[in-house]
């Protein structure tokens, strides 16, 4: 990925090393582990022949909401990068979409603009994604029903529900387990037609990992991805937490089907 350089002339305050000219470069790119967080990584590169104090950072880019600067407090050698965790707002889907994609620094007490090139279309598919789970949630609840033990699995129903007098189809297209879990829904894609309100789509629960480590994580397993699509658009991640009674259920699911008898 190319990187967009920023040469901004300061104007020189005192005589301290840090009123020199500020050459530095960026780039974008979000890691698996912060999809969930709402948090991109920005990459800065020193390309000037001093060191630079980088005390705050954020993503200002059209449709985002501008979020307060994190404060990192990074002294970047010449020559040497930094990945900078920047947590991204929400998005407004009815802003205009124009303008630059760009990152705000404080470098050396002062504020530089940065380009952040998006030439592998990172920040517009967030754009899309939130304005699709927007219009999904404008569309659409999800609620797992009344689930029944039998032997080594639970079985129940995901009910969607449609809101908003919408009549676009509304498709479920795929389920996400957890890292215990394993979540099978019947006869998918499962589809609310135009006309329905309410859909009950069969779902069959099972825990499917017992290492120790699954087991040490059983605690977040109280929320279950599902992807839905309305119309024609490409389908979306909806969380869906169980219930209370629910996760009773799968504690007890876990607990039976993952330890031994003593």
């Amino acid at each position: 990925m190319r990187r967009a350089a920023v040469l901004l002339a300061l104007a020189v305050v005192g005589c301290g090393s840090g009123a020199g000219p500020v050459e530095l470069s960026a780039e974008v790119r979000q890691y698996r582990n912060d999809v969930a967080l709402r948090r991109l990584s920005v990459t800065v590169t020193n390309d000037g022949d001093r060191p630079l104090s980088i005390s705050g950072v954020r993503l200002a880019a059209p449709g985002f909401a501008l979020l307060p600067m994190s404060d990192p407090e990074v002294e970047l050698p010449p020559g040497d990068r930094v990945d900078l965790p920047v947590p991204y707002g929400e998005v407004s889907c009815t802003s205009p979409s124009g303008g630059a994609d760009q990152a705000e620094l404080r470098v050396d007490g002062r504020r530089v603009t940065v380009a952040l090139p998006d030439e592998g279309g990172l920040l517009q598919r967030l754009r899309d994604r939130d304005c699709t789970q927007q219009r999904v949630a404008q569309a659409l609840s999800l609620q797992l029903g009344t689930f029944a033990r039998s032997g080594t699995q639970l079985s129940g129903a995901l009910v969607l529900t449609r809101q908003g007098g919408g009549a676009e189809p509304v498709s479920l297209t795929e389920a996400g387990g957890t890292i215990v879990y394993t979540v099978r829904p019947a006869g998918l894609p499962a589809v609310l037609q135009p006309g329905a309100d309410r859909l009950e789509v069969p779902v069959v629960i099972t825990a499917s990992r017992c290492d120790g480590h699954a087991l040490s994580q059983n605690s977040r397993s109280a929320v279950f991805t599902f992807y839905v699509a309305v119309g024609a658009a490409e389908p979306v991640q909806v969380p869906t937490l169980a219930d209370a009674a629910l996760q009773g259920q799968l504690a007890a699911l876990a607990t039976d089907t993952c330890v031994p008898p003593g």
